[in-house]
């Protein structure tokens, strides 16, 4: 699990229980879609990768082509989360993304490589 110990657990599963989950698995559904939802909030963020994870656990291969979908519209402090989440099922599941792996870590660095770039435009310290 992302979140590390009982009360990683239970704060991940008190969100969840707080949310409608009928509005929740809509909204997780428009993410993978790729559309537009704004800016969410954090809690929601967080409920949205967890709902995510409990669906790739079951069938991964399903799922890899609208990961980068759902990190689109997530905050980008939860957008961590979800990264972790991925590699996690990478190497638990090979078969599962054989077909991404090469495409996510490539889009992973060019993301990086982005944020570095920013950040000596802005005279940040590398």
């Amino acid at each position: 699990m992302v979140l590390q110990g009982a009360a990683g657990r239970e704060a991940a599963g008190a969100i969840l229980e707080s949310i409608n989950d009928t509005k929740l698995t809509a909204l997780l559904e428009a993410a993978l879609k790729g559309e537009d939802l704004g800016k969410l909030d954090h809690d929601v963020s967080i409920s949205l990768v967890y709902l995510f994870w409990e669906k790739i656990q079951k069938n991964a291969a399903k799922y890899t082509k609208q990961i980068k979908n759902l990190y689109n519209v997530l905050n980008a402090d939860i957008r961590i989360l979800l990264v972790q989440l991925v590699y996690e099922q990478m190497i638990r599941y090979p078969n599962d993304f054989k077909d991404v792996i090469e495409e996510w870590s490539e889009w992973c660095a060019a993301r990086i490589k982005k944020q570095q770039e920013r950040k000596k435009g802005l005279g940040f310290a590398q």
